[in-house]
């Protein structure tokens, strides 16, 4: 079982660090958007980002939380 919690989080690892190159590139889009005018484009991108934003935090905490659990019983 401790195995499997090991891979759960191995590959929400992964999927976290995907999801942070795309918050990357929707910022980098943000400030084209910006500096542009294109304040319609920037508007869209800008609730995309979001939505990743708290998909990142929200998978941070849950791995987190497993982390510190897998530690505790590991003690």
């Amino acid at each position: 079982m401790e195995d499997k919690l090991q891979e759960i989080l191995n590959d929400y690892t992964e999927d976290i660090d995907r999801y942070r190159a795309e918050e990357t590139k929707l910022l980098a889009r943000m400030e084209f958007c910006q500096a542009h005018k294109f304040a319609e484009e920037e508007r869209i991108t800008r609730v995309k980002y979001d939505a990743i934003a708290m998909i990142i935090y929200r998978w941070q905490n849950m791995h987190k939380e497993i982390q510190e659990l897998l530690n505790k019983w590991n003690s």
